[in-house]
């Protein structure tokens, strides 16, 4: 990865990973 941070490149797994569960956050957060 480009090494800047966890926000940006966490985000993109994050979105690419999971299905439109990220979108509701609160389903994202307890799952990690």
């Amino acid at each position: 990865q480009k090494g800047g941070g966890d926000g940006p490149d966490v985000s993109s797994l994050i979105l690419a990973s999971p299905p439109p569960r990220h979108f509701n956050g609160r389903i994202q957060k307890s799952q990690c």
